[in-house]
Parts: structure tokens; C-alpha cells; sequence
């Protein structure tokens, strides 16, 4: 799925071309994407815990090969809207249910590695995404990579309907109402100084993955970059993860997750203020390569930090709104990033360093404590109480 994402993007200006649509329809086609994903993961990922994380891979699933399908077979202005929507809210199903269904299943003695292997499988999928989706513009032309896209989503779609079902976790939600499932994510990150501390962290960490997707490539050429390069600077940051991630998930003790978080967003931050001065671009290459290396236990420790201290039957709906918070900080970051780059092309960078730090920081004060109880269910040790 994650390669899925990626694969439609190289063909979409040649399909906009192909089908006579104006420019600007592709930036509100991106808004759409952007938008139900956010709006999604806030809504809808709490609905997987009350149905099973299972099914919310299934229909993530479904709906990324549905708006694919939308774009191939009808298309038109409107949609290329709802095709992109209906890929908006896969993405606000999918991605927390698969972290959601890892944290209830698997034993909390090895979430590091499982959680780190899924990290590593994100990144293999941004990084062969659009690559395939190039092979596939190539070959079948506008409708290539749509059609490579629903083929990737009908194989993640066979793949969730045989994974084992859940376990006992979901007692507690199975007959909760669609609106204590809705409130009860609030209520858990509301409760404590730890949920406020990862949800600012979670935002700070994605301040800087909006201003480095509105403004990287921009940056790269700004600084005599050749092209090759600029694309190099993306995998440069991409590959560390995919390679480290499973090993730091796997030597990482669960109980120093905070510590491990704290030292991944401290270099993020100092990333950031590397890119800020830094006037070569192979110098800025080397320094991303560095900052995904540091960064490597980010995402399977903050994933094994909070399925440490939210109840399984949980998981899915705090998974999306601090996903949503995330997002949402992503796209105000973009926006700003393309406001201020032409005047200060450093100024982006110096609001990503902000962010992360500000981020960090707050974690750091707030994130310690919270932890549950486990008890051995079908599928492993889950959390069952704050």
C-alpha cells in the first residue's frame, strides 16, 4: 500500500494533460487527498477499533483501489477529485489500523522489531513508489501507473483478508456506541501529560515533512543541485530508515523508548538547522542521509511508546488522531513553507527546527509514566488499562 501511494504520482500532470483538465485542478486534487486523509484519521480510526483492525485494512484497502479504478476509468474533472479523496480516506484507514493491528498482536517483548520492520516496508514503498509508477507511465503512458496503483491495492487487499483475525482486545468497543468510539481517543491523549507530550510531538515531528514536501526540491535547485542529485537527496534520507529501522526497533529496550524518541526528534531538529546554513548540495545529501540514520527509531519507538500505555481496543482511534494532529501541522508547514521560500529560501528549514524541537522538548517534559498493564491474550501481551 505504501508503494501504492507513490505510484500515481509521476503520471498525474500527464494525465491531466491527456484528459484536457487545467493545471489547478491537480492542486485541488491534492487538497482532497490531503484533507479526507486528515479528517479521516480523526473520524474513521476509531470506528476500526469498535469493527477490527482487520477490516480497516480491508477497506483501506478497497478504497485505494476504488479511487484508482475512479481516475482510470472516468476520467474528468470531478473525478479526479473523488478518486483522490476515496485515496485520501484509504490512507486515514489503513495506516492506523496496520499499526493498531501490530500493537494488539504482537507480544510487547518484540513490537520493536515488528514495528521496525513495518517502518522499513513504509520506506521501501516511498522509495520504489514512484519509481514503479515511472516504469509504468512508460510503458501504459497516463493510465499506466492507475492501473499498477489498483493492482497494488487488490494485492495489500488479499493480503489483509488472510491475516488471523484479532483476538479478544475489542470487548470493550464491540458494542460502544459510534459516539463514545468517536470521543474515547480524546479523552485517552486528554487524560494524562503523556498523550499532550506525544501529541506534541507528533506535530513537531511533522512540521518538517510538510516544509521538505513543499519545498526540498525547490531548495536542491536553488543550491545548483543537478537533477540526479535532488532525487539521490530523497533516497539519501529514505534508505538509513529502511535498513536501520528493524534493527533499532529489535535492540532498543521497550522501557528507554522515551529516550530513543527524545534523540531521534533532537536530530531532526538539528537537521534542520544544518539544511538552514548549508550552501552545497551534496553537503546537504550527506547531511540527509545522516538525519535518516538518527531518525531510524522514530517510528517503531514512538509506535512501541504508545502501544505501551493505550488499551488494544484503543489503539487504532489514538493512532489517527495523532496522526490527524500530525498531518493537519504538515499542511499548515507546507503552506508557510511556499509563502516564505521566496523571500528566505533558509526560513523553512528554520521552522522545521522549531517544530521538531518545540516538539521534543515538550515530549521530553510530559512523556514519561502512563504505562499499562499486559496480560497475555490470543496473539500476544496487550495493554489493557491506563
Amino acid at each position: 500500500m505504501r508503494s501504492g501511494f507513490g505510484l500515481i504520482l509521476p503520471g498525474l500532470p500527464l494525465y491531466l494533460r491527456a484528459h484536457h483538465l487545467p493545471i489547478p485542478d491537480l492542486g485541488l486534487a491534492s487538497a482532497a487527498y490531503m484533507a479526507c486523509g486528515i479528517v479521516g484519521m480523526a473520524a474513521l480510526a476509531p470506528l476500526v477499533d469498535r469493527f477490527g483492525h482487520g477490516r480497516g485494512l480491508v477497506g483501506g484497502a478497497l478504497l485505494y483501489a476504488l479511487g484508482a479504478l475512479v481516475l482510470l476509468l472516468l476520467p474528468s474533472a470531478p473525478s479526479l477529485l473523488v478518486g483522490r479523496a476515496l485515496q485520501g480516506l484509504a490512507m486515514a484507514l489503513y495506516t492506523p489500523a496496520t499499526f493498531a493491528y501490530v500493537g494488539a498482536r504482537v507480544p510487547a517483548a518484540r513490537r520493536g522489531g515488528a514495528y521496525g520492520t513495518v517502518a522499513s516496508a513504509q520506506m521501501a514503498g516511498f522509495i520504489l513508489g514512484p519509481a514503479v509508477g515511472g516504469v509504468a507511465l512508460g510503458l501504459g503512458g497516463p493510465a499506466g501507473p492507475l492501473a499498477a496503483a489498483a493492482a497494488a491495492a487488490a494485492l495489500a487487499l488479499v493480503n489483509a483478508l488472510v491475516l488471523p483475525a484479532e483476538g479478544g482486545e475489542r470487548e470493550e468497543t464491540a458494542h460502544a456506541s459510534g459516539a463514545r468510539a468517536l470521543a474515547a481517543p480524546f479523552a485517552l491523549l486528554a487524560a494524562a501529560p503523556w498523550g499532550l507530550g506525544f501529541l506534541a510531538y507528533t506535530v513537531g515531528q511533522q512540521i518538517p515533512t510538510g516544509v521538505y514536501d513543499s519545498v526540498w526540491s525547490l531548495f536542491m535547485f536553488h543550491l545548483g543541485a543537478p537533477a540526479w542529485l535532488v532525487g539521490a537527496s530523497y533516497a539519501a534520507w529514505a534508505l538509513p530508515l529502511v535498513f536501520l529501522s528493524p534493527l533499532v526497533g529489535r535492540a532498543a529496550p521497550a522501557q528507554r523508548a522515551e529516550a530513543w524518541m527524545a534523540l531521534g526528534g533532537a536530530v531532526t531538529a538539528a537537521a534542520a538547522v544544518g539544511y538552514a546554513f548549508l550552501r552545497d548540495p551534496y553537503a546537504v545529501t550527506a547531511l540527509s542521509f545522516l538525519e535518516g540514520a538518527g531518525s531510524a527509531a522514530v517510528l517503531p519507538l514512538s509506535q512501541v511508546y504508545l502501544a505501551g500505555r493505550v488499551p488494544a481496543h484503543r489503539l487504532a482511534g489514538v493512532q489517527g488522531l495523532a496522526g490527524a494532529a500530525g498531518q493537519g501541522a504538515a499542511l499548515l508547514a507546507a503552506v508557510a513553507s511556499g509563502y516564505t521560500f521566496p523571500l528566505r529560501p533558509w526560513a523553512p528549514f528554520l521552522l522545521a527546527a522549531v517544530g521538531a524541537g518545540l516538539g521534543t522538548l515538550a515530549f521530553v517534559r510530559m512523556g514519561g509514566g502512563g504505562r499499562v498493564q499486559e496480560v497475555a491474550v490470543a496473539g500476544g501481551d496487550v495493554p489493557t488499562a491506563l
